[in-house]
């Protein structure tokens, strides 16, 4: 019984261990199985999600390429089409196109495209007038959806395609537009690109961007955005699987498009998993719901899910391979695999998790171990490897192919604008055409020729420019034969008349060309302009007759022929005309018989033939002689001549009379020099005017206050003295001022008529006084002598200038001459010096017989302060006083001289009509009674110059009166609205900062009608003085002035008020 007890209980011992063992087994294969199954589920999951994203960016940008391939077969298609509609053959579309002519050329275009299916011509009313396809003539479109009358825009158009019709695809149309006076529309060109060619040009761009063969596998392209129609099927397949023009998902696929990336984590990516017609799933990469073409196309790329799904099937299929070894192996390592298998089944969880999640970095995974879990690990860890890189491979080579295509791209435009370089460049004649006679190729030279551009050239014919039909003709005659026997043609000469009429020679290389067919359709020619060599041969068979011609009858000209040695071989009749020798006069003798004799003794004749000899030729101007005697200016131009052999054989002299136009240049060099010097003085006076007027303000300081000051010291006071020296040299820097103002025509003055024949015998006695008993005074006056209008004054002051320059000129004594003169002065009949305007005038001469004047001298005789006396004196300021009042009285001075023969100036006044003689006027400087105190006056007193301002306001309100003080105009505006008495009078200056003194009194004035005015400045303004006339009935005084003259001015002002 204990036996059986035991051997029951070593059975159930047993049947536990093996209970246990199974357990351990069971809890073994269900832990290493688990995991497997686990990582398979994520992998097929989440390596699914990374796979589908790498391939979908590999679809999208396989569809970007060729949404861009696509935009640029659409633009090229739709410039070509517009460049189409302005062929002048277009034109005929107005007449129905009765030759034939724009379905020749559409012909022709299209074949020579090979991307159009059909190009039609197409009436405003919408009828095909003429097309590539003949059959098409007579259509009417429509009723078609592409077609729309729009007058000016060029639009293109998507039909929907229909198997059974074979219809569908892109239409462009372009409107022909005739150029005239005004433009106007004639009809519109059409074209039409059909899937069937879409397929063609897309199936070269999608597969070659697939490196390997197994990721074009499958391939299918989607363009559409309304039908989903299939374009493009993968290689291999047959139309009875997928056919091009198949409706490949459903109506609503964008739709559904949408929906399948609504659920996504990001919803903006450009691929996505659709369902087609057949039930099967794809793998859809594409351009965006606002993709390329831009006109309502879109383009994608779609690959069967399971092929994309290839490589996870593929992994899952080794994962369950490795989990069914373990499950062998884990029956004999139960035990020591139950112990050892947790750790490393997560960390391949943990791994295949990360590497679901798009995670490639590399975990810690047992991959030293010796056993299936270890050779799970290696495998696993190779498996991600391999995704990794092939992720990353699959980046690089799209971006590559992307940079490649690109810099193609680029280099073929630089070729392009190369070669067109190139062409232009060439000044020979480069062009093509085809059998019509139209050009294809045409360079630069070719355009200019006709008178147009390269591009307006093209597609047109010789016809079409050149004036000449028969030239044309043959020309296109010639071109045909070349093209219909395929053989070269070298033309030595034929003519072409170019855009402005001129036949210009080419010499012509015909060759024909062969054209895509194996026929020649084409001619290519260059041409060499060979006119100016023709005619150089023409012009040296008629060199010598020419020349002979021209030798003889040449009369403006000198044409002298010499031998080496200078001596004269040949004589034309001009060369008699200009120098009066005859042929036998000068024959024989040497050229230099005609130079000066300076020219001659220094040599010159010969150093010219040595020049020309050396250089080939020499230029020469100078003065010649004669036979008479008579110079003249010659410009002469002498020539080496040589023979083959490159030796010495004669000159050739031209000479040319230039004496007319030497004259003339004299005479401008005289005028400018004499602008030059007008301009200098008007700058000078500018300048001295303004110093002047300051001086003035200074001045009238100076002299108010000394005076003042004086007034003040008792008789016997030692500064007396000193106070009266600063009076009297501020008097004589007053006199300085009204020189200075004199030159500058700054200086008030009263013009009156009056005769210089008065002027001058009124002021003679005083005259002999000035210039002394040893200088003889001779009067000359005029009869009838007409009268000035002047200020009697100044021209007193003129003649005493004069006769004191006249004085120190003859320190020896003299003759001085004092003439009056009526001159009239036209363009025709000149004043010697050229200053004076045409006019009447009367005039005054000073003459002397002194020490005269160089030419240095008299430039600048009338600049103030330049004088030739020694320091002391002298002012300089004599003569410049003198123009400076002629200039102020319109009139004119001119100065002649030489050293040793004295001077003579000529002061022109413009002569006046005789005037009625005015009202004797009272004097403005006599007193008056003065102002009575007991009706005290109020003064507003404004002045911009502190110092004078102060002096006056002193003086005035020592007198009795009211005295309102401003600093310049919109002060005294201000003081004058803003008081409340009566003001009875304004004193002003002229000019001041931001208002002048007019502005102001007007302003004033409408407050205070009854103001009075006193106006005063250094120099006159143009409101109080016009052209240094003061206006009648304004109260002026020039500074600077005593203070009794203010003083007496404004008692008189008052006391008239």
């Amino acid at each position: 019984m204990e036996s059986e007890h035991r051997g029951s209980l070593v059975e159930s011992v047993g049947r536990s261990v093996r209970g246990l063992l199974g357990r351990l087994t069971g809890l073994f294969l269900l832990l290493a199985v688990s995991p497997l199954v686990i990582a398979s589920v994520l992998i097929l999951h989440n390596g699914q999600a990374a796979l589908e994203e790498n391939i979908g960016l590999q679809l999208s940008a396989q569809a970007e390429h060729i949404a861009e391939s696509l935009d640029h077969l659409r633009a090229n298609s739709q410039a070509s089409l517009k460049d189409w509609a302005k062929l002048s053959v277009m034109h005929d579309l107005n007449e129905g196109d009765p030759a034939g002519r724009i379905t020749e050329t559409l012909t022709a275009l299209a074949q020579g495209q090979r991307v159009w299916s059909s190009l039609m011509a197409i009436s405003p009313g919408g009828k095909v007038v003429a097309a590539g396809l003949p059959h098409r003539i007579g259509e009417s479109v429509t009723d078609q959806s592409w077609f729309e009358h729009k007058p000016t825009e060029m639009h293109l158009k998507w039909q929907p395609f229909q198997w059974k019709t074979q219809e569908g695809g892109y239409y462009f149309v372009a409107p022909i537009i005739h150029e005239g006076k005004s433009r106007s529309l004639i009809g519109y060109l059409s074209a039409y690109l059909s899937p069937l060619q879409l397929d063609d040009h897309v199936r070269g761009i999608l597969y070659p961007l697939s490196s390997k063969a197994h990721e074009a596998q499958g391939s299918v392209l989607l363009f559409n955005n309304k039908e989903g129609m299939l374009f493009l099927s993968q290689p291999g397949q047959t139309q009875d699987s997928v056919r091009v023009g198949q409706d490949l998902f459903s109506q609503d696929w964008l739709q559904d498009l949408r929906k399948s990336r609504a659920g996504m984590p990001s919803p903006l990516r450009t691929w996505a998993i659709l369902t087609a017609n057949d039930g099967r799933q794809f793998l859809v990469g594409h351009t965006g719901e606002q993709g390329r073409p831009r006109a309502g196309s879109f383009v994608g790329v779609a690959r069967p899910l399971d092929q994309a799904y290839e490589p996870i099937y593929r992994l899952q299929r080794q994962i369950v391979g490795i989990g069914f070894v373990l499950a062998g192996l884990a029956a004999v390592l139960a035990i020591f695999v139950a112990t050892r298998l947790g750790r490393p089944i997560e960390q391949l969880t943990k791994s295949a998790e990360a590497v679901a999640s798009g995670d490639f970095a590399p975990n810690r995974l047992p991959v030293w171990r010796q056993d299936e879990i270890g050779s799970l690990a290696r495998t696993f860890d190779r498996m991600r490897e391999d995704l990794q890189l092939f992720t990353k491979d699959l980046e690089e080579r799209v971006q590559a192919r992307t940079a490649e295509l690109e810099s193609v791209n680029r280099q073929l435009q630089r070729q392009h604008g190369f070669l067109r370089q190139v062409l232009d460049m060439n000044p020979n004649f480069i062009f093509a055409k085809d059998r019509e006679g139209r050009f294809t190729l045409a360079n630069l030279a070719v355009a200019d020729a006709y008178g147009t551009s390269v591009d307006a050239l093209v597609g047109r014919t010789d016809a079409d420019f050149s004036a000449r039909a028969e030239e044309a003709e043959r020309i296109q005659r010639v071109d045909l034969a070349v093209v219909e026997k395929g053989q070269e043609q070298v033309i030595a000469e034929e003519a072409l008349t170019d855009a402005t009429g001129k036949v210009r020679w080419l010499r012509t290389v015909k060759r024909p060309l062969v054209g895509p067919d194996g026929r020649h359709d084409q001619v290519l020619s260059v041409a060499v302009d060979i006119t100016a060599l023709r005619d150089a041969l023409h012009a040296v068979r008629l060199s010598e007759q020419r020349f002979h011609q021209m030798v003889g009858q040449v009369k403006d000209y000198s044409i002298v022929m010499l031998d080496p040695g200078g001596l004269v071989v040949h004589w034309n009749d001009g060369a008699q005309r200009i120098m009066g020798y005859t042929a036998g006069d000068i024959v024989g003798r040497h050229f230099s018989y005609f130079y000066s004799a300076e020219d001659v003794g220094g040599d010159k004749p010969t150093r010219l033939l040595a020049q020309a000899a050396e250089q080939g030729s020499v230029e020469d101007e100078g003065w010649r002689l004669r036979k008479d005697g008579s110079k003249f200016w010659a410009r002469a131009a002498i020539a080496a001549i040589y023979d083959e052999a490159g030796k010495l054989i004669g000159f050739s002299q031209l000479t040319r009379d230039l004496t007319v136009q030497k004259e003339a240049e004299s005479d401008k060099t005289l005028l400018e020099a004499q602008l030059r010097q007008a301009q200098k003085m008007e700058a000078v006076g500018r300048l001295a005017g303004g110093v002047a007027h300051d001086f003035n303000n200074l001045l009238t300081v100076i002299t108010g206050f000394s005076e003042i000051l004086q007034m003040s010291i008792k008789p016997g006071d030692p500064l007396q003295q000193a106070v009266q020296e600063i009076v009297k040299a501020a008097g004589r820097a007053a006199n300085l001022t009204q020189q200075l103002l004199a030159f500058s025509r700054k200086q008030v003055i009263q013009p009156t008529q009056l005769s210089l024949n008065d002027v001058v015998a009124q002021i003679e006695r005083l005259l002999h006084k000035l210039i002394g008993e040893d200088i003889q005074l001779e009067p000359v006056f005029a009869d009838d002598l007409a009268p000035v209008k002047a200020d009697r004054g100044q021209i007193d002051q003129v003649i005493m200038n004069l006769a004191v320059n006249a004085r120190d000129a003859m320190p020896k004594g003299g003759r001085l001459l004092l003439r009056t003169d009526n001159v009239v002065i036209t363009p025709e009949r000149g004043e010697p010096t050229g200053i004076v305007k045409p006019g009447r005038y009367a005039c005054l001469e000073v003459r002397d017989t002194g020490c005269g004047m160089d030419e240095e001298t008299k430039a600048r005789v009338f600049e103030p302060f330049f004088t030739t006396k020694e320091s002391g004196k002298g002012t300089g300021l004599g003569l410049s006083t003198v123009y400076g009042i002629v200039k102020q009285s319109g009139g004119f001075v001119t100065v002649e001289s030489e050293l040793g023969k004295g001077a003579s100036f000529r002061v022109y006044f413009p002569a006046v009509e005789t005037e009625s003689p005015a009202e004797p006027q009272a004097d403005g400087t006599r007193l008056i009674k003065p102002f009575c105190k007991e009706k005290e006056a109020t003064i507003l007193l404004v002045e911009d110059e502190a110092g004078i301002r102060r002096l006056f306001q002193e003086l005035l309100a020592s007198y009795g009166y009211k005295v309102l003080t401003a600093h310049d105009g919109e002060a005294g505006v201000t003081v004058g609205n803003s008081h409340s008495g009566p003001i009875d009078l304004l004193v002003t200056d002229v000019v001041m900062p931001n208002l002048s003194g007019v502005e102001m009194a007007q302003r004033l004035l409408s407050k205070y009608p009854q103001l009075k005015v006193l106006y005063m400045s250094g120099y006159t303004d143009e409101s109080i003085v016009q052209h240094g006339v003061l206006e009648p009935g304004v109260a002026f005084l020039s500074k600077p002035f005593k203070p009794q003259v203010l003083v007496d001015r404004v008692q008189q002002i008052l006391a008239a008020a």
